[in-house]
Parts: C-alpha cells; sequence; structure tokens
C-alpha cells in the first residue's frame, strides 16, 4: 500500500538576500531535500512549534504544585461574604 502526498495548491514565495539563499541551498543539500522541501518542511516545524506554544504557559514544577495547593486553600473573602449576608435586593417569582 502506497500513501499518498496532500494535494499541494498554494504556492509561497519569499525574496532572500544571496547569503540566506545559499545557506538554505547548502542545508537543503546536506540532508537531501529539494530547497522547496527544505524550506516548506522547517517552516512547518516552526510552525507547529509556535502554535503549540500558544496553548501553553510553561513554568517549573514547584511552582505548577505550589499553584495547585493554593487552589485547595480556603480563602475567608470577607467581602463576599459580607455581600452574601445582605437581604436580596431582588425576589424570585
Amino acid at each position: 500500500m502506497t500513501k499518498t502526498s496532500p494535494l499541494r495548491t498554494r504556492r509561497l514565495e519569499a525574496r532572500l538576500d544571496p547569503e540566506t539563499d545559499d545557506l538554505i541551498a547548502e542545508a537543503a543539500r546536506l540532508v537531501g531535500q529539494s530547497r522547496s522541501s527544505f524550506v516548506v518542511a522547517s517552516a512547518k516545524e516552526r510552525a507547529e512549534t509556535v502554535v503549540a506554544r500558544g496553548d501553553r504557559t510553561p513554568m517549573p514544577a514547584r511552582q505548577f504544585d505550589a499553584l495547585i495547593a493554593s487552589l485547595d486553600q480556603a480563602d475567608p473573602a470577607p467581602r463576599l461574604a459580607a455581600a452574601f449576608a445582605q437581604e436580596r435586593v431582588f425576589e424570585r417569582v
């Protein structure tokens, strides 16, 4: 069974300075890819990393544990308790 590639219908163009173009060409040659394949694979990898980081807030394990422990601590919230103790302004019907 052969795996088919997704249909590529979109085009991406970029203007490069000669040094960047030479660097990309050399890197593509070293990994045995065409320049186009190398650029697309590199851009896709970077995009996946950026998008994944958008869904996370990294923090050290000890800080995370302290955060979770603090959620289990009761907060007296005196202003909230006072507001709750007041007579209701509206009545349910």
